[in-house]
């Protein structure tokens, strides 16, 4: 047997490029170039060109059963309160929408479904938060190796 290989930048990266690009609104900086909405593990800081964005991570502990890894996907969606300081509830009702309908994923190496809601609250720093996890499972068959025939 191979040694235990896991694949959190695969898919991190993957989900932040290809599977969760279009969910926000797309932003531009002075000039005129695009600035990414979809981040892998942390929150950034956000300035006031950025009103709404995802952070996707994982669970800190992945559960190793030979075939496969077992772990756990957040995709936190962030908006901006209102002026008054309440929560966007329409927006974020809408991210949550586009996010939710993404699932199942599958690919050759992951799968990720069963998404559930959590609400989060406020961060303390202008933005509402809602909590998206799904369940991650990741094909490791390959760090298998057939004995050389004789």
């Amino acid at each position: 047997m191979k040694e235990v290989k896991h694949y959190v930048a695969l898919v991190l990266s993957e989900l932040c490029t290809k599977n969760f690009k279009d969910v926000c609104k797309k932003r531009r900086d002075a000039k005129g170039k695009y600035l990414p909405n979809v981040f892998a593990g942390n929150r950034p800081s956000a300035g006031p060109e950025l009103d709404e964005f995802l952070v996707i991570r994982t669970s800190s502990n992945f559960g190793d059963h030979n075939v496969y890894q077992q772990a756990s996907v957040y995709v936190q969606i962030y908006v901006r309160n209102l002026e008054n300081g309440l929560q966007n509830i329409m927006r974020l009702q809408e991210l949550e929408d586009k996010v939710i309908e993404k699932f199942p994923i599958i690919t050759d190496r992951y799968v990720v479904k069963n998404p559930a809601l959590q609400l989060s609250g406020d961060d303390d720093l202008g933005f509402a938060v809602w909590l998206v996890r799904a369940n991650l499972q990741i094909n490791t068959t390959d760090r298998f190796s057939w004995p050389d025939k004789e």
